[in-house]
């Protein structure tokens, strides 16, 4: 994906990845470099998506979630050891 299109889905993978980690949609969206309500509407949008849409986010949310986990393993092996 190239141009603003690339940069808005970056936008969101960085929300996903902020929202596994934040306390609060506050934190959440300050950490990512959105509004509140941008966040908000994000998610609003999300809930209400089409199915391809929704399959998409998805996969994504899955990739996200896989990698933080591989994250957290890895920071906990090295404390480990």
């Amino acid at each position: 994906m190239k141009g603003h299109g690339a940069k808005f889905g970056r936008k969101k993978e960085a929300a996903i990845a902020a929202l596994l980690t934040a306390k609060n949609y506050e934190e959440a969206a300050r950490a990512t470099g959105i509004g509140l309500k941008t966040l908000k509407r994000w998610l609003r949008e999300a809930l209400t998506a089409d199915p391809l849409d929704a399959c998409y986010d998805a996969q994504l949310l899955a990739a996200v979630l896989r990698q933080r986990v591989e994250e957290l393993l890895e920071t906990e092996s090295h404390h480990a050891s």
